[in-house]
């Protein structure tokens, strides 16, 4: 549900049942990246309530086209890591050695295969964004850069 004004539709909250920090988090990182925004934020009613309002303020474009545009770019970032996801793991399945880049390890299947999809997705990521090698921290900057190409 949208609680806007009609005369200015640059600013709005629109309020979405069934919803929680999950979705609204995200969709406050989407809506902050995106230029045409001005201001963006939400909050949670009540603790026991499955509700969440956005409140987004936009440069003159009405703000539910802004937010509807904000779904559509976190739905394409989750598609992309998705696929890089399921990339590595089939790398993984196919050749365990060449997707762990020849580490050893002796720590079982399982850690094998976590580490590896973490340093394939990583490598995608940096891959993408043009950035260099680095000391392989998982540091937020780096995801964050990764997916600046996919917003606009």
């Amino acid at each position: 549900m949208e609680h806007g004004s009609y005369k200015n539709p640059s600013a709005s909250t629109i309020s979405i049942a069934e919803e929680d920090h999950t979705l609204a988090n995200s969709l406050r990182l989407v809506l902050n990246k995106d230029p045409r925004v001005i201001s963006c934020g939400y909050s949670i009613p009540h603790p026991s309530e499955a509700c969440v309002n956005i409140s987004v303020q936009t440069t003159g474009d009405p703000a539910s086209e802004v937010l509807k545009d904000s779904c559509q770019n976190l739905i394409y970032m989750c598609e992309h890591v998705r696929r890089t996801f399921d990339d590595v793991v089939a790398k993984f399945k196919g050749n365990p050695k060449d997707a762990m880049d020849e580490q050893p390890t002796d720590r079982g299947t399982n850690t094998a295969l976590i580490n590896a999809v973490c340093q394939g997705v990583l490598k995608a990521l940096k891959g993408q964004t043009g950035q260099a090698g680095g000391s392989g921290n998982m540091a937020a900057g780096s995801v964050h850069g990764a997916f600046a190409g996919l917003y606009y």
